[in-house]
Parts: structure tokens; sequence; C-alpha cells
């Protein structure tokens, strides 16, 4: 700690000199006004009751449900796996007044619904189209379903996973059985739970190309074709700089500098904000 003091009584007032003295210069970035359409085929492949992973957030849900905070199993990694699924937020969800059975996890950094999850109480369609009571629901009903699912699981579950990569249909495990899919002792085995996620980052998060971020606008309409471009610049200001030197690197603060024509939605889809920037990041032109 004697040390850290002696330095920052040293460096501070040279940092706060040498940025000072600077001149901040507008600079110009290279960009493209890119465009990207997205594939809504999946969105029947995989939605229930009209909801969607990376589609349905939870404002969407709200319309016409009320929500419920709760705890909720994971069933692929159970208690006893070390770590967790940084595709949604794990360990809690909601359930939904007007569906019984079904709770929906959201991503974790945004209110889109990333993962949904079916209860033995569940009664109602799959995303096949096919009615299901999942407390009537076996191994062999899946299989059959469908037949082109793999089995899995982590050694560390209880359960074992009939898969592809987004529906999971889970059973529990017996150690002394060592592949599911070579044994008939699991085809009478009880379906405990189904699971429908996909990794909404995946989906949507940006690209980067030459300096430049490229990202759809959150929560904007599948039909919406527009990608919006941005730079990141570390900020040069002395308390940046006092915070990245005492937490030896950890922390820093960025600015968002905007290009070209810039686009906001709200988490129910509508168009918030409509700016158009010059190559500096300057605005030029404010519609909405």
């Amino acid at each position: 700690m004697p040390y850290r003091i002696i330095f920052l009584t040293i460096f501070i007032p040279i940092l706060f000199f040498s940025c000072s003295a600077q001149t901040k210069k507008s600079e110009e970035y290279k960009f493209e006004q890119k465009s990207l359409t997205i594939d809504t085929s999946f969105v029947s492949q995989i939605s229930v009751n009209s909801i969607c992973p990376c589609k349905t957030t939870l404002t969407d849900i709200m319309k016409t449900n009320n929500l419920k905070r709760v705890d909720i199993e994971n069933m692929e990694l159970g208690e006893n796996c070390i770590g967790s699924d940084a595709r949604f937020e794990n360990g809690k969800g909601y359930s939904l007044s007007t569906t019984k059975g079904m709770i929906v996890q959201k991503d974790k950094d945004t209110e889109y619904v990333a993962k949904i999850h079916l209860t033995k109480e569940f009664e109602g369609k799959l995303p096949n189209g096919q009615f299901v009571s999942v407390k009537n629901l076996k191994v062999k009903d899946v299989v059959d379903m469908y037949p082109n699912f793999t089995f899995s699981s982590r050694m560390c579950s209880d359960y074992w996973y009939y898969n592809n990569d987004t529906i999971y249909f889970y059973f529990r495990t017996d150690k002394s059985v060592k592949q599911a899919q070579d044994n008939q002792y699991y085809d009478d085995k009880p379906i405990e739970g189904i699971d429908i996620v996909l990794w909404c980052y995946k989906m949507y998060g940006p690209e980067y190309s030459s300096g430049v971020f490229y990202e759809r606008p959150l929560y904007a309409p599948l039909s919406e074709t527009h990608v919006n471009a941005y730079v990141m610049k570390g900020r040069e200001d002395v308390l940046t700089k006092i915070k990245e030197i005492t937490s030896f690197g950890k922390e820093t603060n960025y600015d968002i500098i905007k290009l070209g024509k810039w686009l906001e939605y709200s988490s129910d889809h509508e168009l918030v904000t409509e700016e158009y920037y010059d190559s500096r990041g300057n605005l030029v032109n404010k519609v909405k």
C-alpha cells in the first residue's frame, strides 16, 4: 500500500499535466453502412405458445401475462456441476399466469427470453405442433417425434438429455446404465422437463471489422435489416487513468462513437431513436 501511495503521489501530477496539455482532435473513422437480413425460419421451429427465444421479450409477455419470479433447476448442469450457462440467467426464471408448467428465463444482458422451460405440469403444443402432456411423456415418445436427436449427458448431472442444439428432453439417469442410446432400459423412463434455448448474443452480438463494431439494434423487429456502426474509444481523462492504475488495468471507461444511421428500439420493438452521425461521430440530424 505505501508503494502505491508513493507511486500515485509522483505519477498523478505528471499525468494531469500531460493530459491537460494535449489538444483533443476529432478523428475520422472509415465505416460501411451495412444491412443484415435475419433468417426467420427459426421462429416456427422453437416457439411455444407464440413465445420464441431471442425474439420475444419480457415486455411482450407482460402484455398478456402476469410474471412471477421463481427459482429453477438447471437440468443440464445440475447442482453438482461446476460453472454456469452464459446463455441465460441461471437459477431464476418467470412463471406465466396463463400457461401452467411454462417458465421463461431471460438473456443475461437484455430483456430477451433466452430459454423456455416446460415442467411436468405443461400441457400444450411443442414447436413441431405435437400436443403433449409432459407428465405422460416418455423417452420412447420423444425419440419417435424427433428421430434425429442424440443422447447426451454431463457426468455431474442427475439427468440424461435427448437433444439437438436447441431442444432438450430430460430424464433421470441411472448410474449403473452407461449408454442411454444403447439400452432399452430408458425407453419407458418419464420425461422430467424440456428446455428450448438459444444464445441471443450469438445471433445479435456485434461483428468487428477494421476497428468498427457492427451490431443489429437491440429489440429491432426481425424484419429490420439496418445495422448500427460504432467505435469504442477509451477515455483519456485523468479519473479514468487513475481507475486504470489503481485497478492494475482491470477497469477503464469507454465512449461509444456512433457512426452513420443510428436506430434504437424499446423492448416492445417500437422505434424510439433515429439519428444520423458523420464519420467523426458528430450528430448531424435527429429524426426521432
